[in-house]
């Protein structure tokens, strides 16, 4: 939740790309750290780091849609993103 509200921010501050980038090799390192956890401690702090870039990617993909979108779609596309993740 932490990360959401910090993601949000850094989306509105930074470019886009760049963030998407950060977030989805946060990411994915994390996946992969948690796929070779050897113990109970680093599979925490792998999914930690996981959860560090969706909170950023969620953020900014709700306002790619925003963008993307007139408002009186825009509820029904966020709904959409929301019942696929």
């Amino acid at each position: 939740m932490i990360m959401g509200v910090a993601g949000g921010c850094l989306a509105d501050r930074l470019p886009r790309r760049l963030l998407l980038v950060m977030a989805t090799l946060l990411g994915t390192g994390g996946a992969l750290a948690s796929a070779r956890a050897p113990s109970c401690e680093q599979l925490a702090a792998a999914r930690i780091v996981l959860a560090t870039g969706a909170g950023i990617e969620i953020p900014m993909a709700t306002n790619w849609i925003n963008d993307a979108f007139p408002a009186a779609r825009r509820a029904r596309a966020i709904g959409a993103f929301f019942v696929v993740i």
